[in-house]
């Protein structure tokens, strides 16, 4: 039944997303992608210089117009939206990626080039012509009809730009409700969070605790990837949010991977696939060291490190992934929560994996998919973990009661063997010793192997596997209890469990739940084989 919740919330979360996916009017802004030009340059140049060259055709045309993979070269767009445009209307263009170091817009007039607008991340945040996360360049009063020159600067990342044409009082109204949206999305991912961090100090176990860093570091990266980060705070900084965008993915990576090892007990069950693990950490952590003490250094070499780091994502991927195979069978419920949690996470993953590498076109989602996928772990993930965590509260219960139960009958036990019998009889019955040696009583095994039983400790049954204990070694036999006890007729083997018979000349003390036998070892006394074993 709860299975069937989870992946009910699960349909109806890709539902939730296909309703935010939809556009195609200026309800929620046009692509006028198709109605771009793009030029790319490998060297810097002015507004200017560029228009010249594309009227020259000094300048290299390319044919993709929105994704572009990891690169540094300058990316030029020219444009015109004289067609669909309302000349009685106020307009917005959007460029919807957020992350781009410097973008300018320029309205191409008379053969020359007029700044609208110079934003991104390496542009103070009040410089910005309207304060807002997105990358927006109102467009000025009468001009909606002249061509324009779109300058992108993507230094070492992925560039892609996506632009969106939008009326203004539409873009207004959508945005109000995208911002409420927002502050529900992060105000469910601080609930979380916090129910998360209690339960791990409820319980006291690894788990919860990486759960809740988990939770945390999701938390962050949904903050600082949104374009809000620190750039409300800090408005006048240009470095921190492009570090901070670096530093979360590998501490991202870094989570997911410590809580997918004790998720599925990792490191007891498949101790060479947590090695990969490890391995796969340890460079989310170096990755992490090196971009908190060298990252005017990386950036010199951002095109292989975030390719280093988006390999390692995808190799924790894997890495899960392999772990889901080898335990399906044995932790089916389990696994099926897992992956309704985080299948969105992983899909999503590749996809920005393709995005960032210009294998995919970005426009192909409005909103970046993350986002959601993310509110689908952590809400699906949570839920599940709240489950997991009554379960655990509840047996804890059961256990407590039970062992209450037994102390009971155990000292209720010792009462009544103190009346029943003397010390003498227990004695004489249990406490066989002999001071020489034991007579041999040989017995062949299936594998034509020749014991000596007087010299067999103790027998213990497990799978229909006979396992005999001597002083210093052990011998294994496929057979069941049943079958020994037919063929042997030994006064001295008696059975004191389901699984395991004792040989009486090897008995050191008798408690009433277990024996002691001369090797050390406790056997448990079972109560269905007391009366057998006075007799």
């Amino acid at each position: 039944m709860q299975m069937k919740y989870f992946i009910s919330l699960l349909l109806l979360n890709f539902s939730f997303l296909s309703s935010l996916l939809a556009q195609g009017d200026f309800q929620y802004g046009v692509n006028i992608n198709d109605k771009t030009t793009v030029f790319i340059t490998p060297a810097r140049m002015s507004s200017d210089e560029a228009l010249l060259a594309i009227r020259n055709k000094n300048i290299k045309q390319i044919k993709s117009k929105v994704s572009h993979g990891l690169t540094t070269d300058y990316f030029w767009v020219t444009f015109n939206i004289s067609s669909i445009i309302d000349e009685n209307k106020s307009h917005i263009i959007e460029l919807n990626s957020i992350h781009t170091d410097t973008a300018a817009l320029y309205l191409i007039k008379e053969g020359k080039t007029k700044l609208i607008a110079e934003i991104g991340d390496k542009i103070p945040f009040t410089n910005r012509p309207m304060i807002h996360p997105k990358l927006l360049f109102p467009l000025p009063a009468g001009a909606e009809n002249g061509e324009y020159l779109l300058k992108i600067d993507k230094q070492g990342g992925s560039a892609n730009f996506p632009l969106y044409l939008w009326e203004k009082n539409s873009f207004e109204y959508y945005s109000t409700r995208e911002m409420l949206l927002w502050y529900a999305f992060m105000g469910s991912f601080v609930f979380f969070f916090i129910i998360s961090l209690i339960a791990s100090k409820l319980i006291n176990n690894q788990l919860f605790k990486y759960y809740s860093l988990f939770v945390f570091v999701v938390l962050c990266y949904n903050f600082i990837t949104s374009g809000f980060s620190f750039a409300f705070i800090y408005p006048n900084n240009i470095w921190l949010n492009d570090a901070l965008r670096f530093l979360i993915l590998p501490l991202f990576g870094f989570s997911y991977v410590s809580f997918t090892r004790y998720y599925f007990d990792v490191n007891r069950a498949f101790p060479l696939i947590g090695i990969y693990g490890n391995v796969i950490n340890s460079l989310f952590i170096l990755l992490t060291f090196l971009g908190i003490v060298f990252m005017g250094t990386l950036q010199k070499y951002a095109i292989p490190v975030v390719s280093i780091l988006y390999i390692n994502l995808i190799a924790s991927v894997i890495w899960s992934l392999v772990i889901i195979f080898w335990v399906w069978a044995r932790l089916k419920y389990r696994t099926i929560l897992f992956l309704c949690a985080f299948s969105g996470n992983i899909l999503v993953l590749i996809f920005n994996v393709l995005t960032e590498f210009g294998l995919v076109e970005k426009t192909l989602f409005r909103f970046n998919p993350i986002f959601i996928a993310n509110f689908q772990e952590v809400v699906v993930m949570s839920l599940g973990m709240i489950f997991y965590l009554v379960k655990i509260q509840k047996e804890r219960k059961n256990l407590i009661a039970e062992r209450d139960q037994i102390t009971e009958n155990e000292t209720q036990l010792r009462e009544q063997l103190k009346q029943i019998m003397s010390q003498k009889r227990l004695n004489d019955v249990f406490l066989t010793n002999k001071e020489e040696g034991f007579s041999q009583y040989s017995y062949v095994l299936k594998d034509k192997t020749v014991i000596n039983l007087s010299e067999v400790i103790f027998i213990e049954s497990m799978d229909h596997i006979l396992t005999y204990h001597f002083k210093n070694r052990k011998i294994t036999e496929r057979k069941t209890i049943k079958e020994f006890l037919e063929k042997v007729t030994n006064e001295n083997f008696i059975q004191v469990h389901k699984s395991f018979i004792v040989n009486k000349e090897f008995i050191v003390t008798i408690e009433s739940n277990k024996i002691s036998m001369a090797n050390g070892i406790n056997v448990p006394f079972s109560r269905t084989f007391k009366a057998r074993f006075s007799n």
